[in-house]
């Protein structure tokens, strides 16, 4: 799919209209500039939450 927000929410908002779980992979990690937890939010309609405890 590629670092392509818009892309990443239009297939993730297509394919849960034919499925109840989606598995998303790849990418290093969760580094700043991953899109995979903005575009799964986006494509849900949510907003990211930040939280400060997690992050030690």
């Amino acid at each position: 799919m590629g670092d392509n927000l818009d892309a990443l929410v239009a297939i993730l908002r297509e394919r849960s209209e034919h499925a109840d779980v989606l598995i998303v992979n790849g990418g290093l990690g969760p580094t700043s500039d991953d899109l995979s937890a903005l575009a799964a939010a986006t494509a849900k309609g949510e907003g990211l939450v930040l939280h400060d405890a997690w992050l030690g």
